[in-house]
């Protein structure tokens, strides 16, 4: 994993965090890492940007997002949901696509 997206997923998620979307069950910083190389491997010079604010209630939060290729055609979008842990930090999300 490079070190940057290493210290961005700890920054982020707390440790043992699960993350899940249709295609994806993995647990623990180093899972999400690899399943976000993965996804940066499937789709070359594609940018991922949020949609709409960030809706949050509790320790509730949701957010849309797509991701665009290149050329700037979208080529898949959805919305996550997330679960804060006491520290601010991401403990579970899950992934649905549109």
């Amino acid at each position: 994993m490079p070190v940057a997206l290493g210290r961005e997923i700890a920054r982020a998620v707390a440790p043992g965090s699960r993350y899940v979307d249709p295609l994806s069950d993995v647990t623990g910083h180093d899972e999400i890492a690899d399943m976000v190389d993965g996804v940066r491997a499937q789709f070359p010079g594609a940018t991922l940007r949020r949609t709409t604010d960030v809706d949050a209630h509790h320790n509730v939060v949701k957010f849309g997002w797509n991701v665009t290729g290149p050329d700037g055609e979208v080529l898949v979008g959805g919305t996550d949901v997330g679960v804060l842990a006491e520290d601010g930090r991401l403990s579970a999300i899950a992934g649905f696509f549109s």
